[in-house]
């Protein structure tokens, strides 16, 4: 997505506008050049194909740069097949230390040095020219070969630079509204705030549902991971059923205050992401496939579309729910993330639950003993990853 030197944003009194081109001539013929010349890109590395789409085209310099990485993150590199570039470029950088410290200052002239260092390395490789470059430093991004690419019409790729710009401001969000109404959307968004594991808070008044969705700065670990997922949860937005309105409060570093970006359903957005029933997670169904392959009926884990109202406007989302030989169903929540707000409302939903309704996250038991203690068994830890037998025990 389009943040850091690509994020074009506008702050003006409150509010922020990040940049967005109309499906105007000029805009489509920039973009549909560029989706052009990439796909004679093919063989190239990625710093020629960077500098090549540069020079060939005029436009807005960072609206160019913004759509080459788009084209570029769609594109499939590969490293050249070297031997060991890592090592022999650390090995050579040290011989040419110990050159420059002690041969080096009985020889006054300026050229010759080069191949006097890599003599010491006792190694034969290119000298000059591309081949040079791919012996020393093949392993380097800016050094791998296109091998292949998804084609981009220039219509497509105008949309998703309008659309990795917002995903690019969401990445400084302290937080989220977002204000909808109807069954349909409500089901959705409860699937779609478990899929991107994101943090919220559920009201609702009267026909309207109103979700408050914490932005990376609440979170205490792994921040950079969870703004990525807030910023992938965007395309899916673009997809509920209208109306709604979607408010995101920003932090700007160079700016005192927060900013407002502001978006309901009469946008001009695309969303890549095809319509979908179901949010199910990959990894989801990967902990419930393994736990159906390792234990026969009558065990058997499947994924949950359950939703619990709790009071208060609160609500549990279970992932998974289990059953074997007694009449009892476990539900399980899986947690990403433990945060001081998250810790907190556990304590206060803990009585709430429901019989036989865990939660799991990862973590330590040294460093959440008191957690541990007051959950009643209700919350398990993993160190790395939930396995079966540790899904299995919860039932006895």
């Amino acid at each position: 997505m389009l943040s850091g030197k690509y994020l074009i944003c506008t702050f003006k009194k409150g509010r922020a506008f990040p940049h967005f081109l109309k499906p105007t001539e000029p805009n489509l013929e920039l973009a549909e050049a560029l989706a052009s010349l990439f796909k004679e890109c093919l063989g190239l590395t990625r710093e020629a194909a960077e500098t090549e789409l540069k020079e060939a085209v005029e436009g807005n310099p960072k609206v160019v740069e913004g759509m080459i990485k788009i084209l570029l993150d769609h594109a499939l590199f590969e490293r050249p097949d070297l031997n060991q570039p890592e090592e022999r470029r650390a090995q050579l950088f040290d011989l040419s230390a110990q050159y420059w410290a002690q041969e080096a200052s009985r020889q006054p002239r300026l050229e010759g040095h080069r191949d006097k260092i890599v003599a010491k390395g006792q190694w034969v490789g290119p000298q000059e020219g591309q081949e040079a470059t791919n012996w020393l430093f093949g392993d380097l991004p800016s050094n791998q070969v296109m091998t292949g690419f998804d084609s981009l019409t220039g219509l497509e790729l105008l949309h998703r630079f309008n659309l990795e710009q917002v995903q690019g401001l969401l990445l400084k969000a302290r937080r989220l509204t977002l204000t909808t109404q109807g069954a349909q959307n409500f089901g959705q968004l409860m699937q779609m705030m478990k899929f991107f594991g994101l943090l919220f808070s559920a009201s609702e008044k009267g026909p309207q549902l109103i979700l408050t969705i914490d932005g990376p700065g609440a979170v205490l670990e792994n921040p950079k991971s969870y703004g990525l997922e807030l910023a992938n949860f965007f395309p899916a937005v673009l997809l509920l059923e209208g109306p709604w309105l979607l408010e995101a409060e920003i932090a700007n570093a160079d700016r005192a205050g927060a900013f407002v970006f502001l978006l309901d359903h009469q946008h001009g957005y695309h969303s890549p992401y095809p319509k979908r029933q179901s949010w199910a997670q990959d990894r989801l169904e990967m902990v419930v496939n393994r736990f159906n392959q390792q234990y026969a009926s009558p065990y058997k884990a499947q994924a949950s579309s359950l939703l619990h109202r709790l009071k208060h406007n609160r609500y549990l989302l279970p992932d998974i729910e289990i059953t074997g030989h007694g009449p009892n169903k476990i539900q399980v929540q899986f947690l990403r993330y433990l945060k001081e707000d998250k810790v907190r409302w556990l304590m206060e939903i803990k009585d709430q639950l429901p019989p036989h309704y865990y939660f799991m996250v990862k973590g330590s038991r040294a460093k959440e003993t008191d957690l541990l203690k007051a959950m009643g068994g209700r919350l398990r830890l993993y160190a790395s990853e939930i396995t079966a037998p540790m899904l299995k025990s919860l039932l006895e």
